[in-house]
């Protein structure tokens, strides 16, 4: 088993999203203290932009921002 200690955060910021208004996302990231990357997309960003969400992660787990 590999454990990984990852002390940071990034989220995709949905500028489609009609499930979260964009207000209660900015407060949810602030208190996470992620790095918002904006992505034109749903709120199903994971399904609809696979792509760009997996180079956010890959970003994240590399330290980058």
């Amino acid at each position: 088993m590999i454990g990984v200690d990852c002390r940071c955060a990034a989220a995709p910021g949905r500028t489609e999203d009609k499930m979260i208004p964009p207000p209660a996302q900015q407060m949810m990231t602030k208190r996470a203290s992620a790095t918002v990357v904006e992505v034109s997309g749903s709120h199903a960003i994971y399904v609809s932009k696979p792509e760009a969400v997996a180079k956010i992660i890959e970003q994240a787990a590399h330290g980058k921002k």
